[in-house]
């Protein structure tokens, strides 16, 4: 491998941040419900609860008042 390899290995190994652990929310209004956010994507509650990992997901349901984070 050449030098300039290993830089762009280096350099990309610096850039990837770790996965977004999953946090999930008690939906205090619905048992189940599908949630479509504007971007298109569809998230499922199932037993009144969502279990999220997206950060657009976890912060729509941080704003919503029918759901709260299971402590």
């Amino acid at each position: 491998m050449s030098q300039t390899d290993l830089a762009v290995f280096a350099t990309a190994a610096e850039t990837v941040s770790p996965a977004p652990r999953a946090v999930t929310f008690i939906d205090r209004a619905y048992k189940s419900r599908t949630l479509l956010l504007e971007d298109g994507s569809a998230f499922a509650v199932e037993r009144s609860r969502l279990a999220a990992s997206d950060q657009t997901l976890i912060e729509f349901l941080d704003r919503h008042p029918d759901f709260s984070r299971e402590a």
